[in-house]
């Protein structure tokens, strides 16, 4: 973080994307994407629930979670690897990610596998 507080490249948050609860990502290159490509309906909740993790993730989950950020930019295969590693640490520390989750948290749109959001206005 800068002294202004602002957020300044990659950190481990929580919510970067709808189907992670938690990852590794460049904060306002995010923000950036998310206000320029999401749908309109879901963009109040990304801004609202994506935000630096403040605690300390497993270093399991803080390891994979960097790996799959690192591998983002290498081959498919290198990249597949990495999520599923990341996928697998989650699960092992699930409890202390959700207890972690809870108490920085505590949103009701996370599902346990993702997001949901609110439905888009019908014409």
């Amino acid at each position: 973080m800068s002294k202004e507080g602002t957020i300044i490249g990659k950190c481990l948050c929580w919510h970067a994307w709808h189907n992670e609860i938690c990852s590794i990502c460049d904060y306002e290159r995010r923000i950036a994407v998310i206000k320029a490509c999401k749908p309109a309906h879901e963009v109040p909740t990304r801004l609202r629930l994506i935000k630096p993790i403040h605690g300390r993730a497993p270093a399991a989950v803080r390891a994979t979670a960097m790996a799959c950020y690192m591998a983002e930019y290498t081959t498919p295969q290198h990249f597949q690897a990495a999520v599923a590693a990341h996928k697998a640490a989650l699960g092992t520390h699930a409890s202390a990610i959700e207890a972690l989750h809870a108490s920085e948290c505590g949103c009701t749109e996370w599902n346990g596998t993702e997001l949901v959001f609110p439905q888009e206005a019908q014409p």
